[in-house]
């Protein structure tokens, strides 16, 4: 699936902070900045923010809650249970847009139960060789995810609210619906003859006067509808040729007259040098006497 992107792509990335200089937040920046933060500047991302680095004024739970609304990508990283982590990811999944589970290497384990079946990627920031495994993993989910709306992902909050509202549906309603499609339907099928009649009819009343109509022009358009050739022969027009050569090769290119014939007359020098598997047949002008070779699938 493609990514659309946007001119002003945002992530935000939820995960556990903790104390200042403490384990869970030296791995939080690890994470950040050794893996997060260069692969979504790698995927055009042009806002990237963190709980504790947003730096605009204001209440911070609700600068929080506006982000993970409104971001196009959140990343959460569950490792360690946190509440907070939890909370902020339920608020996302209500919103029903992208979001991708990380858990740090060998901790799957510890995933909330709600969140196990949920599918979530593993990392490490060990080494050199960890980081480009996990982003190697994390760049094939990047790519994967469709940005557009409305948006189809689903989550076990999304998922429940709809069943919610599938059990609220008007049944009766919904079966009188049907009902009445069906029955414009078959009514529709009834009137196809009629309507292509019509349309043929307008067709013909817009063309110029001193242009004949090729019954062959329009059984080409119409044919594939059911009964379209059959309301084509019962068309009552003097307006209509009923030919069988395309209306395309019907005007004289040297006089611009309709008023010409397909005739096998291979009599003239001209005719001679064109007179190949290609050219079998010559068409005259009735009114200038104008005669041009023409493919035999004319």
């Amino acid at each position: 699936m493609k990514i659309k992107e946007r001119k002003q792509q945002s992530a935000f990335i939820i995960c556990p902070i903790g104390e200042s200089e403490s384990e869970q937040n030296e791995r939080s920046n690890l994470l950040f900045i050794t893996i997060l933060e260069p692969l979504l500047k790698e995927k055009k991302f042009n806002i990237i923010k963190r709980s504790d680095i947003i730096k605009e004024p204001g209440n911070i739970p609700s600068q929080i809650i506006t982000h993970l609304i409104k971001a196009d990508l959140v990343l959460a990283d569950l490792t360690d249970e946190n509440p907070n982590v939890c909370y902020e990811l339920a608020i996302r999944h209500c919103f029903r847009k992208p979001c991708v589970h990380l858990i740090e290497k060998n901790k799957i384990d510890t995933i909330p139960f709600d969140l196990r079946n949920e599918r979530a990627f593993e990392y490490s920031c060990k080494n050199s060789k960890d980081i480009a495994e996990t982003q190697g993993k994390i760049r094939e989910i990047l790519d994967k995810i469709d940005y557009s709306s409305p948006y189809t992902v689903d989550n076990p909050v999304a998922n429940t609210g709809d069943l919610i509202s599938l059990r609220q549906i008007d049944y009766e309603k919904l079966v009188k619906i049907v009902i009445d499609v069906n029955d414009q339907y078959i009514s529709l099928k009834t009137d196809l003859p009629n309507i292509i009649e019509k349309c043929l009819t307008n067709i013909i009343n817009s063309m110029p006067n001193d242009r004949p109509v090729y019954a062959s022009d329009l059984r080409n358009t119409w044919s594939t509808y059911k009964g379209g050739s059959d309301t084509i022969n019962s068309l009552n027009s003097n307006r209509i040729t009923w030919d069988i050569v395309s209306l395309s090769a019907q005007k004289c290119s040297n006089c611009g007259s309709y008023n010409t014939e397909v005739i096998n007359d291979y009599s003239t020098d001209t005719c001679n040098i064109f007179h190949n598997s290609l050219f079998q047949k010559l068409r005259k002008c009735n009114d200038c006497g104008y005669k041009v070779t023409i493919p035999s699938a004319y």
